[in-house]
């Protein structure tokens, strides 16, 4: 009789029938307990591989979330007549066989890209219609201050920001110098605390005398006409489309997607129209079929321009396992010193948080860390995979961020993981360094990468 019942629900009063009684078993509040029972329906009846890995410990809680709000967006809160099931469908199963060897933020960054190859018509679509949602609202929060939020189209969120540290970072140096900013004093904000302003603080203030005057005081020491800069990766495919009008969010022949650095895929549209009005341009030359950027060695220490160029695309974040600060703002490091007979070619070399940098080359209590490129997918020498072991004995493997589902069957260094190159948990203790790795060495400050790393 009850299987009866629940045939004759649709699917949505089945879930507020369903919440209705999780909500009071578990006293959770109506819109909550809606959530949970609407993603433990898609799990069940939608996503079997999804919870057969979660039930195993395969993948957390988190990352199975990802992939059920990836097809909640796709399926369930498609029109009907555009219902992209069997490519959703590819989608789960490419985060399915990268999940267990990256964190969720990764994870989704992952999905971000791969949805705009799988489904260029849709993402189009849906980019169109998010953007009648940009709007700034302010917030509230605690002992008188106050959020200020922006959603805004990325190309011009990532200008701004990159105003603003730019501009921050021109006052700070001036602060350090001990030359007066000019910089007009908000409400709150006295001699005192101006004068020993963090980073953080400069931002906010140089981002409230923006908004507020327009330009930075005159009296300031920040040079006048500094605007905000991004990079835009757009395959040649996609400026040379015969229609476009077509919205092409990749280039149909190699579906490979603009991206913008810092960020992600972006649509066809919006890159032809940065491409029109760009002060300049590199040229890049990549893999036809990874998109990797290949390999360009040579005989010198110092990182050339144009190779530094390559990295930045092709590791757009931190290399450390975890990560995702952007390269921008990192150092580019020799994985073998230069010192130890390392290369300055795409092969060794990494981007590295200025952290992560430390870590790698300064020894901590339980030992040092060590690090080797190692074979990408089909054997091939592909720039860009890195093999790590923590001081314990922990493997981890690294991909670029931009690397596609391929590079997923090199993330498992031979057995299940956090296991040793032959499978297993390593042993507790130093354990010696990777083969072809560098255990680094003691680190000396200074610009990107100085000898001996």
């Amino acid at each position: 009789m009850r299987d009866e019942l629940l045939a004759g629900l649709t699917r949505h009063r089945l879930v507020l029938e369903t919440a209705a009684e999780v909500g009071v078993a578990l006293r959770l509040p109506a819109g909550t307990a809606a959530t949970v029972v609407a993603e433990a329906l898609v799990l069940v009846e939608d996503l079997p591989d999804v919870l057969t890995a979660l039930e195993a410990g395969t993948i957390t809680w988190p990352h199975a979330r990802v992939a059920v709000q990836q097809w909640q967006e796709l399926v369930d809160e498609a029109p009907p007549d555009a219902l992209p099931v069997d490519r959703a469908v590819v989608l789960v199963q490419e985060m399915l066989e990268r999940a267990p060897h990256v964190t969720v933020a990764q994870l989704r960054a992952f999905a971000h890209r791969r949805r705009a190859r799988l489904l260029t018509d849709v993402e189009e679509r849906r980019r169109r219609a998010a953007r009648k949602h940009r709007t700034v609202w302010v917030e509230p929060a605690e002992d008188g201050l106050a959020w200020v939020h922006a959603l805004l189209d990325a190309p011009v969120a990532r200008a701004v920001e990159d105003r603003v540290e730019r501009l921050a970072g021109t006052v700070l140096a001036a602060e350090r110098q001990r030359v007066p900013d000019g910089l007009q004093a908000r409400p709150g904000t006295g001699p005192e605390e101006r004068e020993h302003r963090s980073a953080g603080e400069v931002r906010a203030d140089v981002l409230a005398d923006l908004l507020l005057d327009g330009e930075l005081p005159e009296r300031s020491a920040v040079p006048r006409g500094i605007r905000g800069r991004v990079c835009v990766t757009v395959p040649v495919g996609i400026l040379l489309a015969p229609d476009a009008a077509a919205g092409w969010t990749s280039s149909p022949a190699s579906g490979a997607a603009a991206e913008l650095e810092g960020y992600g895929p972006i649509g066809a549209e919006v890159a032809r129209r940065l491409a029109a009005g760009a002060g300049s341009w590199h040229r890049l030359l990549t893999h036809p079929v990874s998109g990797v950027v290949l390999e360009h060695d040579r005989s010198v220490y110092a990182v050339p321009a144009d190779l530094r160029r390559h990295l930045r695309v092709r590791d757009d974040t931190c290399r450390f396992p975890g990560c995702r600060r952007p390269a921008g703002g990192a150092d580019v490091d020799h994985t073998v010193a230069w010192e130890d007979g390392g290369t300055t070619g795409a092969a060794n070399l990494a981007h590295l948080c200025r952290h992560h940098h430390l870590v790698k080359h300064q020894g901590g209590t339980l030992g040092q860390w060590s690090v080797r490129h190692v074979p990408g997918p089909g054997g091939a020498r592909d720039p860009g995979v890195l093999e790590w072991r923590s001081p314990s004995g922990i493997v981890r493997r690294t991909v670029p961020e931009t690397a596609g589902p391929e590079a997923s069957r090199v993330l498992d260094p031979g057995g299940p993981p956090g296991g040793r190159p032959g499978g297993g948990r390593a042993g507790h203790g130093t354990g010696p360094a990777l083969p072809g790795a560098s255990a680094g060495a003691p680190h000396r400050t200074g610009a990107d990468d100085p000898p001996p790393f």
